[in-house]
């Protein structure tokens, strides 16, 4: 098997981040911050996976029915196994999957800066499980149900959305519906993010 990149964006929730809750739409960007996830065969006789940044642990792990059978690191990848058992994967040879959030950490503190990387990294995940090994799923509907569990359902959606569709859009949760939109000509913006020091 070749190597996979997949990569996602992150977002900015432009109006709407919490009234998206009681029904009322959301306006949402994405922005030029990606999560990247590598896919490629190696040798060992078990799945890998690895987070720069994230977490020092290598997470090793086998398949059982779909499943995961943790062999080692199994706590710092939830939302990688979140993903994994919406698609039942049942790969044919052992995979080595390394999830790239950086983009998402301030430069000097390492803090995250609020800009959806759980939700960039599980649409970049679910599109390289899907483009590898489950080509008869729909990557956008694992990504918007792994996400959606990894967050005991309490998140709206509106990141995964985006993440998925990528430039400006309005997202209802009720209808779980989304419409890409045009950016207003003449309309300048600028982003600012503050963090506090450890």
């Amino acid at each position: 098997m070749n190597s996979v990149i997949a990569s996602a964006p992150g977002k900015v929730v432009l109006s709407g981040e919490y009234a998206v809750l009681d029904g009322a739409p959301a306006i949402c960007m994405a922005v030029d911050r990606r999560a990247r996830v590598t896919v490629h065969a190696h040798d060992q006789q078990w799945h890998s996976v690895v987070a720069p940044g994230f977490s020092a642990t290598e997470g090793r792990f086998v398949t059982v029915e779909g499943g995961i059978e943790w062999l080692a690191g199994g706590d710092s990848y939830g939302l990688f196994e979140a993903v994994w058992r919406e698609t039942n994967a049942a790969p044919a040879e052992y995979l080595s999957f390394s999830l790239d959030t950086e983009e998402f950490l301030d430069a000097e503190s390492g803090i995250k800066i609020g800009i959806g990387s759980s939700a960039a990294l599980a649409a970049a995940l679910a599109s390289s499980l899907c483009a590898t090994i489950c080509p008869d799923f729909d990557a956008a509907q694992v990504a918007r149900v792994a996400h959606r569990k990894f967050q005991d359902n309490l998140g709206s959606g509106v990141d995964v959305a985006c993440s998925l569709l990528g430039g400006l859009i309005e997202y209802r949760m009720d209808r779980d519906d989304q419409v890409q939109m045009d950016w207003p000509d003449g309309l300048a913006f600028a982003k600012a993010s503050t963090a506090k020091a450890p």
